[in-house]
């Protein structure tokens, strides 16, 4: 099965250019629907969401340039630009450098230069997108991370809420058994673990003196 050839979207407003750029594109294997004008361009980008690279002539007859187009495509489309231009003036440069794009190209340089500008061009935007990826990968794991970090937090603020609410359940449970007017004590294999006040009041003897003593303690 073949792989569908990439389409270039060509904005070149002078026919007989526009026809050397699109055999040249297509002897190399590419897809190319061409505009002449900026206007004629935003609308085809709009209409073909299957634009792999846009290949603008920076000036345009019309009331937008190339620089200008590609612009206004952009804003709805993440697509690689690579400029064309018979200038290399400071101005013109300057003036595709507004535009975040993927070559400069001047015209009439040659097909292997165009072609090798394409393809960087293909290169440089894929590994922009992988890292595009990669920090989204890497944010949706420290969003993640995060999330387990309150996560645990929050387990670990109810088990001390927990805990606290047992030593006061523990203190209030202590004092009631203390306020016992009679004498309570929990014994175990013979020994007192625990005793209320009245208790050790009754029999004499401090709770200290009374907690792990043999229970003969009381008949002596």
């Amino acid at each position: 099965m073949k792989n569908t050839p990439k389409r270039i979207l060509l904005i070149e407003d002078e026919d007989i250019t526009a026809k050397v750029y699109i055999s040249i594109l297509e002897k190399e294997g590419f897809s190319v629907v061409r505009a002449s004008s900026g206007e004629e361009a935003v609308s085809k980008a709009e209409l073909d969401k299957s634009i792999d690279l846009i290949l603008a002539d920076i000036t345009l007859n019309g009331d937008i340039d190339g620089v200008d187009t590609a612009g206004i495509i952009l804003k709805k489309c993440d697509i690689p630009v690579v400029f064309l231009s018979e200038h290399t003036g400071a101005d013109i440069v300057e003036k595709a450098e507004r535009i975040n794009s993927y070559g400069f190209v001047v015209k009439h340089t040659g097909d292997a230069l165009l072609m090798a500008s394409i393809r960087m061009a293909f290169r440089l935007y894929e590994a922009n997108m992988n890292v595009i990826s990669q920090n989204q990968e890497v944010e949706a794991a420290n969003e993640e991370m995060q999330a387990a970090i309150e996560e645990m937090e929050a387990i670990n603020q109810e088990l001390i809420d927990t805990q606290q609410s047992l030593i006061k359940s523990e203190s209030e449970l202590k004092s009631l058994f203390n306020a016992l007017l009679v004498g309570v004590g929990m014994i175990v294999d013979r020994k007192f673990l625990k005793v209320n006040r009245y208790l050790c009041n009754l029999l004499g003897y401090e709770e200290s003196e009374m907690i792990g003593n043999l229970t003969r303690i009381i008949y002596i």
